[in-house]
């Protein structure tokens, strides 16, 4: 729970960019496959790859700023 304390505008970002992502690739995927479930595939994808960028993103400003509590729990 420290971590979303100290680096909450880290993953407001990290969440704004999955949230536009998620808006152009889907709505590209629906335009151009005709279909709803690219739609939901592409948007699933965009999410967990995002999830997952986000994460080492947010871990890395967070070690980056405090590296003293990290070398202490070490």
């Amino acid at each position: 729970m420290e971590i979303i304390k100290k680096e909450y505008k880290s993953i407001l970002l990290v969440l704004g960019y999955i949230l536009v992502a998620e808006l152009v690739y889907v709505s590209l995927a629906i335009i151009f496959l005709h279909e709803w479930y690219f739609g939901l595939i592409a948007g699933l994808l965009v999410f967990i790859i995002g999830a997952v960028i986000g994460f080492f993103y947010v871990k890395s400003e967070y070690q980056k700023n405090n590296p003293k509590e990290q070398e202490a729990k070490e």
